[in-house]
């Protein structure tokens, strides 16, 4: 289910899965806000940001403003993307390198 995707606190956001968005052309059109006036066409390299990146981006950037940019957000979510990405490749958080 996708309902709160993106929403709420980093522990408890839904997993989006791509085919939820290929399945669902009012997900597609609220995760990637640049739908509403544009067809865009170019690959992954290039495109839009979709929304749960832009407000990920928000949360660091208020969180670095407010506090000293060492809070630990940033560890917090490497680790949470080493667990999901383990998850994901069936190996351990510890198994995960990201470049």
């Amino acid at each position: 289910m996708v309902e709160n995707a993106g929403m709420g606190s980093p522990d408890n956001r839904d997993v989006m899965k791509p085919e939820d968005i290929v399945a669902d052309e009012k997900v597609r059109r609220r995760e990637f806000p640049v739908t509403a006036h544009r067809l865009f066409m170019a690959h992954a390299g290039v495109a839009p940001l979709p929304r749960v990146a832009v407000e990920a981006i928000r949360e660091y950037t208020e969180e670095g403003s407010r506090d000293h940019q060492e809070s630990g957000l940033l560890g917090r979510r490497v680790e949470e993307a080493r667990a999901a990405a383990g998850r994901l490749l069936g190996c351990s958080p510890g198994e995960v390198a990201l470049l």
